[in-house]
């Protein structure tokens, strides 16, 4: 009988050994390779974070806590790589990490896509904050109605077009709510259409 509990005792620990020594091994993959998308955007190191996030919840876990400060480097003026700020938001939405929310509100409107059409743009694929507030969905409502009260027209305009696209309750009733205080012509007329449909 001893022989048997100290075999299973040794086997779990080996178990736990093991998988600590994995868990090591993974976070300082997660590290490295946000450092290389701080540093370049760098197309690897975006996708293979993005295959983390789905499968491990310590690489998302540390995608939640750093992706928001991340993308808020661009408000603070810090260097920050283009494609990195791309990628960092376009992570934040495909991994719907809500506590990104706060800061993709603070780049929503900012088209740094180029010219597009008019579906383009209301579908958010010129506005990568809108399109991940989207992606990340109900979370968002609420930082979306921030905007909404505070922000400018252009602002405002991605925030609804966020909100039609989200289409949750919470989402009409911020819609509804807007209609009232509203003050451009247009952005009223267009809430109302959503709110038909």
């Amino acid at each position: 009988m001893k022989i048997v509990t100290r075999t299973i005792v040794l086997m779990v620990s080996l178990v736990t050994l093991v998988g600590s020594t994995m868990l090591a091994q993974e976070a300082a993959k997660v590290s490295a390779l946000f450092q290389q998308l701080q540093v370049d955007g760098d197309t690897r190191a975006y996708r293979e974070l993005l295959k983390l996030g789905r499968t491990s919840p310590d690489a998302r876990k540390y995608l939640a806590a750093n992706l928001p400060r991340l993308i808020e480097k661009r408000a603070t003026g810090e260097s920050l790589n283009g494609w990195s700020w791309v990628r960092a938001v376009r992570l934040a939405g495909e991994l719907k990490i809500a506590d990104a929310a706060p800061a993709l509100v603070m780049w929503i409107g900012l088209d740094n896509m180029g010219t597009a059409t008019l579906a383009l743009e209301t579908r958010l694929e010129t506005d990568p904050a809108g399109k991940a507030l989207v992606q990340i969905g109900e979370p968002s409502v609420h930082a979306l109605t921030e905007v909404l009260k505070n922000g400018n027209i252009q602002q405002r305009t991605s925030a609804v077009y966020a909100l039609r696209l989200i289409a949750s309750t919470s989402a009409e009733k911020a819609l509804r709510d807007q209609l009232e205080r509203e003050s451009d012509p247009s952005l009223r007329s267009y809430i109302e259409q959503v709110i038909a449909k």
